[in-house]
């Protein structure tokens, strides 16, 4: 799914307090949990996606629309601390 040609609720709709695969434009794909997703309503710039850092990357915080190029949402499953 592209989330660039998403309104803000879609995006809200599918990625949020879930799973979420992302392509980055680094063509890296990252499997991320999804806490929230805030935009420029909230002070930012650019849709910002608040994930729960992985135990292999603590500083992880958040992922900006900027930085996707896809992205496919999972089921909404239990966050599982121990990623």
């Amino acid at each position: 799914m592209n989330p660039h040609n998403m309104s803000f609720p879609e995006i809200l709709d599918n990625f949020r307090d879930r799973w979420v695969t992302f392509t980055m434009k680094d063509k890296s794909q990252r499997k991320l949990y999804v806490e929230e997703i805030e935009n420029q309503l909230d002070g930012w710039d650019d849709v910002i996606f608040m994930v729960t850092p992985p135990k292999n990357d603590p500083k992880l915080l958040d992922i900006s629309l900027n930085e996707i190029v896809s992205a496919v949402p999972g089921e909404h499953e239990p966050l599982n601390t121990n990623i």
